[in-house]
């Protein structure tokens, strides 16, 4: 049963009881939280600019921390992160090339 549903900045909360059997066993909340994904946004600070390509370097060839999704890295859409997805975010960022990919979940 739910007893309350609400939306309030870009957050659901549902609250309710779990029954079984017609036995009350205990209320509950949950929250959900909606997150708007930029495909180019490797470090995920909301912004696509140099500092995802220095992200990219730092992960492919110093061990850096790994992108919170990789499908925003793969900037390219070649199905992995790797070298050409740096070169390709430079394109755009200071050449106005291609916007990455439009396949970023």
């Amino acid at each position: 049963e739910v007893n309350t549903l609400t939306v309030y900045e870009n957050k659901l909360t549902v609250g309710g009881n779990f029954t079984m059997a017609g036995q009350k066993l205990s209320r509950y909340l949950a929250q959900w939280t909606k997150h708007d994904h930029i495909c180019g946004d490797a470090n995920a600070d909301a912004t696509v600019d140099i500092s995802d390509a220095v992200y990219l370097i730092n992960y492919i060839f110093v061990g850096g921390p790994a992108p919170q999704l990789f499908s925003l890295a793969d900037v390219d859409c070649g199905g992995s992160i790797n070298i050409a997805d740096v070169v390709f975010l430079i394109n755009y960022i200071f050449r106005a090339g291609p916007a990455p990919c439009t396949g970023c979940k």
